[in-house]
């Protein structure tokens, strides 16, 4: 199953992947001026601790 915003996610589990472009872009979104790791990762649906883990990779 493919969810918009590179999210797929197979039929019988519960655990999400992403594709590079999603988190790029949302690297970029937590990067901009005036914006907070935890205010991106919310918005987008996403663990915090997760974007913080793409932060160092990306």
């Amino acid at each position: 199953m493919i969810l918009s915003g590179g999210v797929q996610m197979s039929v019988n589990e519960s655990r999400r992947s992403y594709d590079r472009a999603f988190k790029v872009e949302a690297v970029r979104l937590s990067r901009e001026p005036g914006r907070t790791v935890a205010g991106t990762a919310r918005d987008l649906d996403i663990n915090e601790n997760m974007l913080h883990r793409w932060l160092r990779t990306f």
